[in-house]
Parts: structure tokens; C-alpha cells; sequence
């Protein structure tokens, strides 16, 4: 079912510049219905990005830029021009009375103020003047001869390195230009202005075209578009599906989803399409070749290395694939270029990670086909969009509809084109896991979190509600009922199916609320077309938010007495503040003598840990914290119970984990927890 109102770049819309822009980020944010459509650069992710073969860089700089250009390209993968001669523009500053007879130095720049805004949005004339530029004859014949090509017989092509997925016979020396000089604009961050005066300053060697040219050339050669969809002006939801495709406002703050006696949004959600960039994959042999490794991957029984050792992989392994419940005639991960991925929806904060301030959420996939040392490097990541905010989703499944799409499309097969074989094959693809912090996979399995009474979403133990009206659950009741931590009431994948039947089957939205709150699922979840995910088992817990940034977090701040209010009642935890002052202190002085490759400089915690990210936290945690603590609880106990926890975290942290290694970690897990409950109970 198509759900996507698209505005793609196409001959019929090329008069109406509103669809095209110069600009340059993966997912703009539309207000008051005009799309700042500059997924033209990042329609272009794979092809702009270095996919290719490695290029040599020269051993030296040059000492005399008048002698040669010839320097090291700011760029991975860029070749400079070690013989463009630019004496003549060094000597000659950009101004008014250059002699425009003799080097025919255009005044275009004369009134070039640099304290204007550089990277400014196109006025229409200038888009109209672009747009005249695109329409001239070569180039509209080019764009014309380039679309003709892509239909032809891709098997037939041998493919350039800057370029994968483009036939190296469809592109001339100026379109090869025109792309290296577009992916030093996006990996430079180079201004619109300053990309201009850069294509006037080598005219002389170089004919680039504007940057609304390159984009639609690359628009054209990649086939990649982006699909834009109305979204709710505070991003609570997506118009996509077939309950909110008609709603005149949103359904959860109310706010009109038209501007004002029109029928156009006040925002749109721009979606960049999955398949045309892991199509392109596998128009480089190299990449190809690096993508093999999860076929090549070997399961050493007994240990877990990768998440390819994981039981949910595994179990994967042997079953059928289902989409839309229909089976499928083969299993999950049958072929050899099937795609594993996950998909990442955690939300960042803006301005200084500033706690309430506004927010927005990338679509993140990590492809798992990639060795583990590259896979989470930026250039191997694929970002879908940016969900734009202020806020955090409501209904986070609104604006995962075009992925859900797509994963149904890669798990029935894609064709796609492998140079290395030189033949066509049925390209698959599935979603492994979700990933994310507590509140971002609260979103996309639709369950109540903290608000509900069964809160965690792996089982079903019953919470009590805390001084600040959550709920939580701990293993010992103050009734002295108490769960047994090995023999949990788990939760299964079909929990969420029979929880959503019981909620259809009421007609109240009272009777609605009690059974989701009672059993803390308030739906389906974001993805379900396709039968690869385990919505109990397969949503692993974040590492890094779940101990860095709020278990280590807290036990510091419960050491320092600001934890909740809660104080060392019976017990005598918190180390005194002249203490604090000296282990902040201590920290500073430390880490002045760590290289950087280790951790970045940390502050002084008893004073500021606003910018202690994950990364300070977990290395002031295991490697500064056992010696800075150590004599400065009143009680020995305290500080072996941190050092437990340290090496648990270290355990964890190993590249391989053995079976054995992992039992004694659960037990090691349930001790620490069973001790930190009896030492904050004994406060009452």
C-alpha cells in the first residue's frame, strides 16, 4: 500500500523552484508548508560519500601555494590539482577596481559582505536564474542523454569509484568534476556563497555548475528521491497511515494541520528511501567483498562475540520469513547478500544538551553486514530522516510507516545488480533490533514505561508506586513480598498481540486506560509487517543510558546525599562535601596526564556534570573512581559494592564473552542488586 506523498524532482516540476533548493542536510524541517527540498546533496549520501577505492595523497605539503596547489586534500579521497597555478588571485584581492579587461574579473563579487548570512536560502530570483541555468540547452540535453541511460541494461557498465551505482561510460569529465566538487561542498560545510566564488575563481580550469544543477544531476543519476509527508507543527505525528491520512489536526495537542485557508501543511517529515543506497552497495567490489562478513561470520559454540552469536539471529536462522502473514518459501538470512540492520531512534538535545529544551529524533540504521571495527563509523551508517521536534514523537509508529514499507518490500526481495558477478539477484534485508534509550523504545514498542504497573518491558513484575507518583519495581516489597530474580514472569511476543485484542475488545476509553495501565502496553508496536523482530527478547537494553548515564549517575549522586532526598538514614553512605571537593579536584588534575584517545578532558564533578557524556562517566567510573573513592566511605562495604559493580561493567565491556562468563555475570548482576536494595531499605 503506498502511504508516501512524494515531491519529487522531476521535468513536470522543474518550473516550480519551490521544489528544489541548494542547501545541504539529510532531513530538512518544513515550516509553514515550504520544504526546504535540499535532499538533493543528500540524495546523494552514497554516491557523494567515499565508497570507492583509496586514493594516494601526496607525501608533503607545499611550502609556496604560488609554486603549486598541490596539497593535501581536506577531503578523504579527493585528488587536488597539483598544477593549477593561483599567483594571479593571490595577488589580487576580491574588490571593485580589479582590471575586468584583461582577466575579465566579473564586479559579481564586488559587494560581497562577509558579515551577511553566507549560507542564506535562495531568493526566488536567484532560483529562477538557476533554474534558467538548468534549462539551457547542454545541460537540459545532458540531464536528458543521463535519464535515457539509467534504463539501459546496468550489467553492461563498468562503475567509477566516486560514484557507485553510476556506469562509468554515462558520465562525462565535467559530470565527474561537477561530483567531487559537490562532496567536498557537503563534507566541508562549505557556504552557498563560498562554493560560488570557488567555481568563478577556477573558471579557468573547470566548469562546475551551481549547486541546483549538481543536485538535480544527482537527483537523476542516483534515482534517489525524497518523500515528504505531513507531519503534526509540534511532530507528535505523521498523516501517513490510513487513521490520519484525512485528520484535519492532530490528534494528540489539537493544533490545525493546515496553514490557515490553505491545504498546505505547516510542517513535513522528509523520509530518505532505504533501498536505491543499499542497492548501491553493490556497485563497488570492495564494498561487496566488506559486506560478506556476516556470511563468512563462524558461531563458536559457547561464545558470544557479535550479534551474530545472539539466539535471536540464530533462531532467525531456522525459521521462514512472514510478511504481512504471509510465509515465504525461504528462511531469514538465507542468502548470501541478505542486509542485517538495526534501527536507532534515540532523540538528541539542542543547544548545549540543555534537559527540557527542544529535541529532535534521527532514523538511524546500523548496517550489521559491515565488520564490527567500521560498522558504527559514520560514513557505514544510513540516516532516514530527522524527525524534526521541538518534542519527542507522541506516536512514534506514524513516522516509521515509509520504513516499515520498505522493510516489507527488502524481506519479499529487491532486484539489484551485482558488479561483482555481473548479474542481477533478489536483494533482502531485516530489522534485527530497535535500539535506543529507555524512553525512545518506550515509543516504538507502545508501552506505558514507568506509567504503568507492569513498567518493564522484558517481564511482567508488578511495580509499586515511589514518592513521585511512578511506578517501581523492586525485588523486595516493604510487605516483605519479594520476586525471585531467576524465575521472573517473562514476557512473550505474542503479549502485545493478546494485550491489544483485550484493549479493541472494550468500548470505553476507561475501560481502555485500566487494561493498559494494568499491563503496561498501550498497542502494537512501530514495525510489524515483517516477522523478524522479537518485541520481548529482541529489544536489547541500551548500555550506555541504561548504566553510564543514569545508574553510575545516580549512585554518585546518592553518594553525595542530592539523590531524590533520599539521605543515608540508618546507614552512612554519603561522603562529606570537603571530600566531593577534593575528588573533583582529583579528577581534573588526573586526566591532564591521559591522552585523549582514552577520554576527553573531564570537569570537576562536585561542581558541574552537565558535559559528562557517557563516555566521561563510564571511564571516571571504572578506572578513576576505585582509586579516588577509596577510603572515603565511612564503611568498607560501600566501596566493595561499587568495585562489584566495576567489574561487572568490565565484564560486560569484553570483546568475547564465554557461556560460563555470562552465568556467573547473571549472578553477579542479581548479588549487587539484591545488596543495594537491603542497604537503601535499611534507611526505614
Amino acid at each position: 500500500m503506498c502511504r508516501q506523498r512524494s515531491q519529487s524532482i522531476s521535468d513536470s516540476e522543474m518550473s516550480n523552484p519551490r521544489n528544489h533548493s541548494s542547501g545541504g542536510s539529510e532531513s530538512e524541517i518544513v515550516e509553514d508548508g515550504h520544504p526546504s527540498n535540499q535532499a538533493g546533496e543528500e540524495m546523494v549520501e552514497d554516491v557523494s560519500r567515499g565508497h570507492g577505492e583509496e586514493r594516494d595523497e601526496p607525501e608533503n605539503m607545499v611550502q609556496n601555494p604560488r609554486e603549486d596547489v598541490g596539497m593535501d586534500s581536506p577531503v578523504e579521497g579527493l585528488e587536488s590539482d597539483s598544477e593549477a597555478d593561483t599567483s594571479d588571485y593571490l595577488d589580487n584581492p576580491i574588490s571593485e577596481d580589479f582590471d575586468t579587461e584583461n582577466d575579465q574579473w566579473n564586479c559579481e563579487w564586488a559587494d560581497y559582505d562577509e558579515d551577511e548570512e553566507l549560507d542564506a536560502i535562495a531568493s526566488d530570483e536567484e532560483k529562477f536564474k538557476f533554474l534558467e541555468e538548468m534549462l539551457e540547452e547542454p545541460n537540459e540535453l545532458r540531464l536528458g542523454e543521463l535519464d535515457e541511460c539509467r534504463q539501459l541494461d546496468s550489467s553492461q557498465y563498468e562503475y567509477h569509484s566516486l560514484t557507485p551505482g553510476i556506469p562509468v561510460d554515462l558520465l562525462s569529465e565535467a559530470d565527474i568534476d561537477d561530483i567531487r566538487a559537490f562532496k567536498l561542498q557537503m563534507a566541508a560545510n562549505i557556504p552557498r556563497v563560498a562554493f560560488n566564488q570557488m567555481r568563478y575563481a577556477f573558471r579557468h580550469k573547470l566548469e562546475i555548475s551551481s549547486l541546483y544543477v549538481i543536485a538535480h544531476k544527482l537527483a537523476v543519476l542516483s534515482k534517489l528521491e525524497p518523500q515528504w509527508y505531513d507531519c503534526c507543527v509540534k511532530s507528535c505525528v505523521a498523516y501517513t497511515d490510513d487513521e490520519l491520512k484525512d485528520a484535519e489536526e492532530c490528534p494528540e495537542c489539537s493544533e490545525p494541520r493546515w496553514i490557515l485557508n490553505t491545504r498546505r501543511a505547516r510542517r513535513m517529515f522528509c523520509y530518505i528511501p532505504l533501498i536505491p543506497r543499499l542497492q548501491m552497495l553493490f556497485s563497488n567490489s570492495k564494498t561487496v567483498n566488506a559486506l560478506l562478513y556476516r556470511y563468512r561470520y563462524k558461531h563458536i559454540l559457547g561464545e558470544v562475540s557479535d550479534v551474530f552469536d545472539s539466539e535471536h539471529y540464530r533462531n532467525l536462522c531456522k525459521t521462514k520469513v512472514t510478511v504481512d502473514g504471509e510465509e515465504m518459501p525461504y528462511k531469514y538470512f538465507s542468502g548470501k547478500y541478505d542486509i542485517a540492520f538495526s534501527v536507532c531512534l534515540d532523540s538528541y538535545l539542542l543547544y548545549k544538551r540543555r534537559r527540557g529544551g527542544p529535541s529532535a529524533t534521527p532514523i538511524v540504521l546500523q548496517i550489521y553486514n559491515w565488520p564490527p571495527q567500521i560498522r558504527t563509523h559514520l560514513s557505514h551508517l544510513r540516516c532516514l530522516g530527522v524527525i524534526p521536534g521541538p518534542k519527542a514523537p507522541k506516536r512514534m509508529r506514524t513516522f516509521l510507516v515509509p520504513f516499515d514499507d520498505e522493510c516489507a518490500q527488502l524481506a519479499r526481495g529487491v532486484n539489484t545488480f551485482d558488479c561483482v558477478e555481473s548479474q542481477n539477484f533478489l536483494l533482502r534485508g531485516y530489522t534485527l533490533f530497535p535500539l535506543g534509550d529507555i524512553i525512545a523504545i518506550e515509543k516504538f514498542l507502545n508501552i506505558k514505561g514507568h506509567n504503568g504497573k507492569c513498567p518493564c518491558r522484558s517481564c511482567m513484575i508488578q511495580a509499586i508506586i515511589s514518592g513521585d507518583k511512578t511506578y517501581y519495581p523492586p525485588l523486595m516489597h516493604p510487605d516483605n513480598r519479594s520476586w525471585d530474580p531467576r524465575a521472573l514472569p517473562m514476557r512473550t511476543h505474542s503479549s502485545w498481540k493478546e494485550v491489544t485484542e483485550k484493549i479493541e475488545a472494550v468500548t470505553t476509553k476507561k475501560a481502555k486506560n485500566e487494561i493498559a495501565k494494568y499491563y503496561g502496553i498501550k498497542g502494537m508496536p512501530a514495525l510489524g509487517r515483517v516477522d523478524s523482530l522479537d518485541y520481548a527478547r529482541g529489544v536489547p537494553w541500551d548500555f550506555m543510558h541504561l548504566l553510564f548515564e543514569n545508574v553510575i549517575k545516580n549512585l554518585v549522586n546518592l553518594w553525595m546525599g542530592k539523590f531524590k532526598g533520599l539521605d543515608a538514614g540508618k546507614e552512612d553512605w554519603v561522603i562529606p562535601e570537603h571530600l566531593w571537593k577534593d575528588i573533583g579536584q582529583e579528577t581534573v588534575s588526573s586526566v591532564r596526564n591521559i591522552p585523549a584517545a582514552f577520554v576527553r578532558s573531564l570537569g570537576n564533578l562536585w561542581e558541574d556534570q552537565t558535559h559528562y557524556t557517557a563516555e566521561g562517566w563510564a571511564f571516571w567510573f571504572m578506572y578513576l573512581a576505585p582509586i579516588l573513592l577509596h577510603g572515603r566511605f565511612t564503611k568498607q562495604k560501600y566501596y566493595d559494592h561499587m568495585c562489584k559493580l566495576v567489574m561487572i561493567l568490565k565484564t560486560c565491556m569484553q570483546f568475547t564473552l564465554k557461556s560460563v562468563e555470562i552465568d556467573k555475570l547473571e549472578g553477579d548482576i542479581i548479588s549487587w542488586v539484591q545488596e543495594y536494595e537491603k542497604y537503601v531499605t535499611e534507611i526505614n
